[in-house]
């Protein structure tokens, strides 16, 4: 299954087309609508399914979606709108409304996953006997707090494994936390639990950034 990218930031991409080698998925990119319309039309690789950013340049999202939408031979691929930023229910409203199928923002998602990762690595490495999760919104950011009691890591040590290809769960989570423009941050020492916390900004989109729509 080959799954389109649309999406002006290259590291947006590049995080993208690793989650999807990790689901055993393939994928083409462009940097923006225009970009987009050009792969579908040139049929060198069929497209099963597309991922878009909104705001980019030349053709944003919600322009791209409903040009993809106007073409008859690709009114059945699944459109799914990804943001790297918090979105308003507007905003989500509008993309459903060009055609997508699904609109996810991509804070809440990365804080979830993060989130998940982190319960799952406590489980298996920590060997802890407490663990506490703790979420919440002030100043504009959605605030994400995990720590255990257990065996604790080496940090400085586990970045260097994680970024030499020994631990993608680690590489994992500061790629969605980064893919948001957030921030990720571990204290742990060997034998003296870890605290992760995680920083997600929350600010929406700003009115008027789409296209006009006929």
């Amino acid at each position: 299954m080959n799954v389109l990218i649309v999406d002006d930031h290259v590291a947006h991409r590049v995080s993208l087309q690793r989650l999807l080698r990790d689901r055993g998925l393939t994928g083409s990119e462009a940097a923006d609508g225009h970009e987009g319309l050009a792969v579908l039309k040139s049929g060198t690789r069929p497209v099963h399914a597309i991922i878009s950013d909104i705001l980019m340049p030349r053709m944003d999202g919600y322009r791209f979606c409903f040009e993809v939408r106007r073409l008859p031979q690709f009114h059945e691929i699944p459109f799914i709108f990804y943001s790297s930023t918090h979105t308003s229910p507007s905003d989500e409203k509008l993309g459903l409304q060009l055609g997508a199928n699904a609109f996810l923002s991509g804070v809440e998602t990365a804080c979830f996953r993060v989130a998940q990762e982190a319960v799952t690595n406590i489980r298996r490495h920590a060997g802890a006997r407490q663990a506490t999760l703790s979420l919440s919104e002030s100043a504009g950011a959605l605030r994400l707090r995990v720590s255990d009691d257990g065996a604790g890591f080496d940090v400085a040590a586990a970045c260097r494994r994680a970024h030499s290809g020994g631990s993608f769960g680690l590489l994992g989570m500061q790629e969605r936390v980064a893919l948001v423009g957030g921030q990720l941050e571990f204290n742990s020492k060997p034998g003296q639990g870890t605290e992760l916390r995680a920083h997600f900004p929350l600010a929406p989109l700003q009115p008027g950034t789409g296209a006009a729509w006929p």
